[in-house]
C-alpha cells in the first residue's frame, strides 16, 4: 500500500477495498451495491429496487413489445397500442418507485456517513443507468412519471455533487496527508540516517578504541611474553650451571669416597698386617714359650727321673747290697730273694715309663690344641 492510498483510506474512514467496488459488466447485470461483512472486507450484490430490476423491466418491454404485435395482427392496431401504453407505464411506475426508494436509502446511508463517495458515485451510476433506461421508454410519456424521473434526476445530480465535492476534499486532505506523511518519513529517514551515521561514528570510534585497547593488550602481551622467555633463559642458565655444579660436587664427593674409602681399605689392610704380625709374634712367643715351659718342663721331668732313678738305684744297689749280705746270710735262699727282686724293680720301671709316656702324650695334646686355636684367630 503507498502513503497516498493509505492516508485516503484514513481519510475516509474505511479500508481501500471500498475504492475498489467493481460495476456491473453489462446493462443486462442489474444494480449493485456494497456492503460490510463482520470480517470488514465489501462484498457487493445486485441492489434489488422491488420486484422490477432492470433485466426485467427491458424484458417486459421487450415481450410486451411482441404482445403488442401479435396483439395488432390478431385485433387490430386499436387493441394492441391501448395494452402496450399499460403495460409500459405500470413497469415505469413501478421501478420508478424502486429507484425513489434506492435513492432515498442512499440518501440516508451519505447523511449517515455509512457510505463514502466512490460508492455513493457507484450507486448514482448504477441508478443513472436505470433512470436513462426509464426516460428513453415510451412510459416517460406520462407527464406524472417524468416528472418523477426528474426528481430522481434531481436528487440524483445532488448526491454526484455532494459526492464530488467530498471526494475532492478528500482528494486534497489525502494530498495533504500524504505530504505530511512523506515530510514525516523523510524526517524520519533522516533522523534514522542522522542516527545511522552517529552509530557508524560511534561503531568506528569504539572499533579504534578497541583496536588501539588491542594493540596495547597485544603489545603488553608481547612484552611479557618476550620478559618470561628471558626469565626461562635466565632461569635455564642458572639451572644448567647449578646442574653441572651438582654433577660435579656429586664427582668429586665421589672421588672423595672412593679415596677415602680406598684409604680406610689400606689402613684396614695395615691394620690387619700389623695384628696379624702382631698375632703371629704373640703366637711365636706362645710357641716358644711353650716350647721353653716343654723343654724346661721336660728337663725338671729328666732331672726328676733321674733323681728318681738314681735313688731308685741307690735303693736297688743297697738292696742287692743288702740282699748279698742275706744271700751270704741265708745261703739257698739266695737266688730266691734275687729273682723276687728283679721282677719288682722291672715291674717298678715299667710303671715309671708308663707314667712319663702318658704325661708326654696329654702335654702334646695340649700344645697342638693351643696352636690350633691360634692360627684359628689369625684366620
Amino acid at each position: 500500500m503507498s502513503i497516498r492510498s493509505a492516508a485516503g483510506s484514513r481519510a475516509g474512514g474505511r479500508p481501500v477495498s471500498v475504492y475498489r467496488a467493481v460495476a456491473p459488466s453489462s446493462h443486462s447485470s442489474g444494480p449493485y451495491y456494497s456492503s460490510r461483512s463482520g470480517s470488514g472486507s465489501i462484498y457487493t450484490e445486485p441492489y434489488d429496487y422491488g420486484s422490477y430490476s432492470y433485466d426485467s423491466y427491458s424484458s417486459r418491454s421487450s415481450d410486451g413489445g411482441s404482445e403488442v404485435l401479435e396483439g395488432h395482427r390478431s385485433t387490430g392496431p386499436r387493441t394492441s397500442t391501448h395494452h402496450q401504453l399499460h403495460n409500459d407505464s405500470d413497469a415505469g411506475r413501478s421501478h420508478i418507485q424502486d429507484l425513489e426508494k434506492g435513492v432515498a436509502a442512499t440518501r440516508q446511508e451519505w447523511n449517515d456517513g455509512v457510505i463514502d463517495p466512490p460508492e455513493t458515485l457507484l450507486r448514482t451510476a448504477i441508478c443513472r443507468r436505470g433512470l436513462d433506461m426509464i426516460a428513453s421508454s415510451d412510459a416517460c410519456k406520462e407527464p406524472s412519471l417524468k416528472l418523477r424521473v426528474d426528481g430522481v434526476d434531481e436528487k440524483l445530480k445532488q448526491l454526484e455533487v455532494e459526492a464530488n465535492v467530498r471526494r475532492a476534499r478528500e482528494g486534497e486532505e489525502m494530498q495533504d496527508m500524504a505530504r505530511d506523511a512523506e515530510r514525516r518519513e523523510n524526517e524520519r529517514r533522516g533522523e534514522f540516517e542522522r542516527q545511522q551515521h552517529l552509530m557508524r561514528e560511534k561503531a568506528a570510534e569504539k572499533e579504534r578504541i578497541r583496536d588501539e585497547k588491542e594493540a596495547k593488550n597485544k603489545k603488553k602481551a608481547e612484552e611479557r611474553k618476550q620478559k618470561r622467555i628471558e626469565q626461562q633463559q635466565k632461569k635455564k642458565v642458572i639451572q644448567d650451571k647449578f646442574t653441572a655444579a651438582m654433577k660435579e660436587t656429586k664427582r668429586l664427593k665421589k672421588l672423595e669416597n672412593e679415596k677415602n674409602e680406598e684409604q680406610r681399605i689400606q689402613e684396614k689392610k695395615k691394620a690387619n698386617e700389623k695384628k696379624s704380625s702382631r698375632d703371629k709374634a704373640a703366637r711365636d712367643r706362645d710357641i716358644q714359650r711353650e716350647a721353653i715351659d716343654k723343654q724346661e718342663r721336660e728337663a725338671e721331668e729328666e732331672a726328676r727321673y733321674q733323681k728318681e732313678f738314681q735313688e731308685e738305684e741307690m735303693r736297688y744297689n743297697a738292696k742287692k747290697a743288702l740282699e748279698k749280705k742275706a744271700k751270704v746270710a741265708l745261703g739257698g735262699r739266695e737266688e730266691e730273694s734275687r729273682k723276687r727282686v728283679t721282677s719288682r724293680a722291672v715291674a717298678f720301671a715299667k710303671k715309671v715309663m708308663d707314667d712319663r709316656e702318658d704325661k708326654l702324650n696329654r702335654e702334646l695334646d695340649r700344645v697342638e690344641e693351643k696352636i690350633k686355636q691360634l692360627k684359628g684367630q689369625s684366620r
